[in-house]
């Protein structure tokens, strides 16, 4: 049967492993470089593409039976949220800037949600 990702155990997993980071990072001043630098990019298209697919699901389809996102969705939204992220922030703010590592956490991210939750 397919399930909704923001009905996993490990959905949420994620979404606190982001809301404790930033907790530890902007609330009590722990930096950690390497989880700073890659845990958000990672982490982000794992949040978006669960809400999106509740989104879709419960407000859009009211479907009796949950659908998944199709792959192409998963690479799609992927590809925008590193765009936005690595591009568009760094011209809004200057608390963002340009690593062309954080395309490697975007698409592992991209990735895991495909694996371990898009069922």
């Amino acid at each position: 049967m397919i399930r909704l990702a923001v009905h996993s155990k490990r959905y949420w997993f994620f979404v606190c492993l982001f809301l404790l980071h930033q907790i530890l990072q902007y609330g009590f001043g722990i930096y950690i470089p390497f989880v700073d630098s890659y845990l958000d990019p990672f982490v982000a298209p794992i949040v978006l593409l669960g809400a999106w697919q509740f989104e879709r699901n419960w407000f859009l389809a009211k479907r009796a039976i949950p659908s998944r996102l199709f792959l192409s969705e998963v690479i799609a939204l992927t590809i925008y949220v590193a765009l936005v992220g690595e591009f568009i922030f760094p011209l809004l703010s200057a608390k963002f800037y340009y690593d062309p590592f954080d395309f490697a956490a975007y698409a592992l991210g991209g990735f895991c949600f495909q694996i371990l939750l898009n069922k």
